[in-house]
């Protein structure tokens, strides 16, 4: 009888900090309910013609439900579907939007899976946030843990300001819109880093008022270590270095003390580390990107024009840059997008800074880090750089940058197309022209590629599907 209650015990917590499924719960319950953990669908449109589109169209809640669905009772998610169920009568859908039968089953069910009593309707601190991917913990370290874990950084105080990213982040948990509304069917690594891009947000914080109650860079940075050591797929952060003649690979972790860079500046290898940018952040770009490529090769058809195959986007930035010199470039990202790069350079930037201080004293000077030269405006970027560079059949020539140093981040995984990749040519090669390259890389989404400038290399040409990648390549200003 003790035992059973210990059990019960344990099960409910591990469903209130996530770490328990519950689909699971419901399978070890005997519920026959089929609760879905959010009505999302992952494809959020909106509409200024339907509810002054403060309503998605792809799952019809407001936006106020799904901001606070992780927080909402059994109860308040069942009225909440209920409510989306009637909206959902009165738009014209569209494939892969979620239907009415399907909203009012839903809320059905949250009624059934509160009345059957596995569910604590008593939350704390978002407490019903359910991972889909969950956590695997034994048992006995659930409640050990739980006083340390949060679910989420929210601190139940939302504000917004137009002047800190167009609004478009909550200046008490500073989260994005997305990473609020898809929090709940985050995976524990992509919750991980969207944690440490709001501890970057927290930190560009200075010129918004702070407010008692917003929470603190600190804490930000301390929840996404517990995310990072209860995640099942927990990011290794070992670099690899590749020779580019031998295709040799060396792997090692920060600090290398033994490592003086002496091959990598000589242009004889390349650098290069995985899982950086998550899954969330990829996508998003390249979804801009395609949008963005997609009306390019319309205005050049429309011109009579060949389609290249290869459509470059610059950042605001480097947009502006290039029109000051007179050099064409296409339409740039927008706000939000925009921020979400310049959010990656500079967290790349200060992991470079961090991890490789002797390849940044030997290439930018010994005074000088990525990071401050980058927010001081001391980084002179190649033309229409930062940016980047969307493939549908195109190929990028063999070039070198001339920069000090060229960064590279790949956007889409390695199954979303044929061909591709980069090419790399040895500088003992007799040349692009004469010689094949020495080395051709393929790298899976969210993996940083770091080069000198003199590395002779290419973008492969793209035989079927979509390829993104993300360039900048900079030397300082003196």
């Amino acid at each position: 009888m003790f035992g059973s209650l210990r059990m019960r015990q344990l099960k409910t917590s591990a469903i209130l900090l996530g770490i328990l499924p519950l689909s699971q719960a419901l399978a070890t319950s005997g519920s026959q309910s089929k609760v879905k953990p959010t009505p999302c669908n992952r494809i959020c449109r909106y509409n200024s013609n339907f509810f002054d589109g403060e309503v998605c169209i792809g799952c019809f809640r407001d936006t106020h439900e799904i901001s606070n669905w992780v927080s909402m009772t059994s109860s308040e998610k069942s009225y909440a579907l209920e409510d989306a169920a009637g909206r959902s009568t009165m738009a014209t859908t569209f494939d892969g939007a979620i239907s009415e039968e399907e909203l009012r089953r839903q809320a059905n069910a949250w009624i059934e899976f509160e009345q059957d009593g596995e569910y604590a309707a008593d939350h704390n601190s978002e407490g019903s946030s359910i991972d889909p991917d969950p956590i695997e913990i034994k048992q006995e370290s659930v409640q050990s843990n739980s006083k340390h874990f949060s679910p989420t950084p929210c601190t139940r105080i939302c504000r917004y300001n137009a002047d800190f990213y167009s609004g478009s982040v909550c200046i008490g948990c500073f989260r994005d819109s997305f990473e609020i509304e898809n929090w709940i069917s985050m995976s524990s690594t992509d919750k991980m880093y969207a944690l440490q891009h709001a501890a970057d947000r927290c930190e560009e914080n200075s010129n918004i008022e702070q407010f008692e109650g917003g929470i603190s860079r600190q804490e930000l940075l301390r929840q996404a270590r517990m995310w990072t050591s209860y995640s099942k797929d927990p990011v290794d952060e070992r670099w690899e270095e590749i020779n580019i003649k031998t295709g040799e690979r060396v792997s090692f972790c920060m600090p290398l003390d033994c490592n003086n860079y002496h091959t990598f500046i000589r242009g004889e290898s390349v650098i290069l580390m995985e899982k950086v940018v998550s899954d969330e952040d990829c996508s998003a770009i390249k979804v801009a990107a395609k949008l963005i490529a997609s009306r390019q090769r319309e205005l050049r058809l429309e011109a009579g024009l060949m389609d290249e195959g290869l459509v470059r986007i610059p950042t605001m930035a480097s947009a502006k840059r290039a029109s000051s010199g007179n050099t064409p470039c296409v339409e740039p990202f927008d706000s939000d997008i925009d921020a979400k790069l310049n959010q990656i350079m500079a967290r790349v930037c200060k992991l470079i800074d961090s991890e490789h201080k002797t390849m940044v004293d030997s290439l930018f000077g010994p005074a000088n880090s990525l990071l401050n030269l980058l927010h001081s405006n001391k980084l002179a970027f190649s033309s229409r750089e930062p940016a980047v560079n969307f493939y549908t059949s195109g190929s990028f020539r063999p070039h070198e940058d001339g920069q000090k140093l060229t960064v590279l981040i790949t956007l889409s995984s390695a199954n979303e197309f044929e061909g591709g990749g980069t090419a790399f040519w040895s500088s003992e090669s007799r040349g692009h022209r004469v010689e094949d390259p020495s080395l051709e890389l393929k790298p899976d989404y969210g993996t940083v590629m770091l080069f000198v400038g003199h590395v002779t290399h290419a973008g492969l040409t793209v035989k079927e599907g979509e390829r993104a990648v993300f360039v900048a390549s900079f030397s300082p200003i003196t």
